[in-house]
């Protein structure tokens, strides 16, 4: 009875300048038609067991480890985008007279040369030709690129 209530329903709307699909019909084959109401009932009834599955997932003892997946996606993600930004840091001179320590009991690194910018580490070259790595945890991110502004003389430090 029900496929019967559908098929006539099909055919009003067939015949009907407008269908519920949204296209005109005046000019389509019928075939074409019935090819157009089957692939919207796939879709339907995939984009229903979608939904399911997304309120299975959501509603799973899983779901709090999806949510943290998400957030270290998300830190990854900004870590990303600080790295690149830090790429541009390479080879700019250092112009703060005063490291504040970073690379060990040297702190005169003025005129010293930024050469490699890591996830967690720098390199610079001293005037003399030394290289000196520093590290830092990656909690520090924000500090770190604050920090190195101020090296390179885009900020002015606060403490002076």
């Amino acid at each position: 009875m029900a496929v019967d209530k559908l098929e006539r329903v099909k055919e009003e709307a067939y015949h009907t300048k407008s269908n519920p699909l949204g296209y005109e019909t005046s000019l389509m084959d019928k075939k074409d038609f019935d090819y157009l109401v089957e692939q919207a009932e796939k879709v339907a009834k995939l984009e229903s067991e979608i939904q399911q599955l997304k309120t299975t997932v959501k509603g799973s003892e899983d779901a709090s480890r999806l949510d943290d997946l998400a957030k270290e996606n998300e830190h990854l993600r900004n870590s990303l985008r600080r790295i690149k930004g830090r790429s541009s840091l390479i080879g700019k001179e250092i112009k703060n007279f005063y490291c504040n320590g970073y690379f060990g009991r040297r702190y005169d690194l003025e005129c010293s040369i930024i050469m490699e910018v890591g996830i967690d580490h720098i390199k610079i070259r001293t005037t003399s030709g030394e290289f000196l790595v520093t590290s830092f945890d990656g909690d520090w991110d924000e500090y770190t690129d604050k920090m190195i502004a101020e090296w390179i003389g885009e900020v002015e430090d606060e403490g002076l």
